[in-house]
């Protein structure tokens, strides 16, 4: 009994410390994470409503080249290529072997509507199981702010037809 109250008392004290200890080893050696999951989200709720598909990829993708160090990175959704970072939107898929990892933008209903491609890094060093946990952290809030820019795309081009079709 007293070993199990002993247990008991020091999970409970060391649980907080632990998380404390976690959270200021994650600031402290892992910063450039802590802002992308941090940052992120929060850009991409605040960039303009007019902006496009592309305009969003452009401003989004060199953030993340920035945190995960990567040498190249591109934005496919529905098939196509919407932007890239370290390469030419032509070349994409050309050199689509050349992306180490493929993550998907998964729909809430478990479609899969696109794809982040991340390339090598510099030295050529494998991602962590970190780098990839905050890459999947914010790829829902990116999925949703290029989806509905790609709806407004849509509508406005169909808006264009229509009034083109009258006059």
């Amino acid at each position: 009994v007293s070993g199990a109250i002993g247990a008991a008392i020091a999970a409970v004290l060391l649980t907080p410390l632990n998380d404390r200890i976690s959270a200021w080893a994650e600031q402290r050696f892992q910063r450039d994470l802590v802002q992308l999951k941090a940052e992120l989200p929060a850009f991409l709720s605040e960039a303009p409503s007019g902006w496009s598909p592309r305009q969003i990829g452009n401003a989004v993708l060199p953030r993340i080249a920035d945190a995960i160090h990567a040498t190249k990175l591109a934005i496919v959704i529905k098939g196509k290529v919407i932007a890239a970072d370290g390469i030419e939107i032509g070349k994409v898929s050309r050199s689509a072997d050349d992306f180490l990892l493929r993550l998907p933008f998964r729909c809430p209903f478990g479609g899969v509507q696109g794809r982040l491609l991340v390339g090598p890094r510099p030295d050529g060093s494998s991602y962590g199981k970190d780098e990839i946990e905050a890459l999947e952290e914010v790829l829902p809030a990116l999925r949703r702010s290029l989806l509905a820019a790609l709806e407004r795309e849509t509508a406005y081009r169909s808006q264009a037809r229509m009034q083109r079709s009258l006059r």
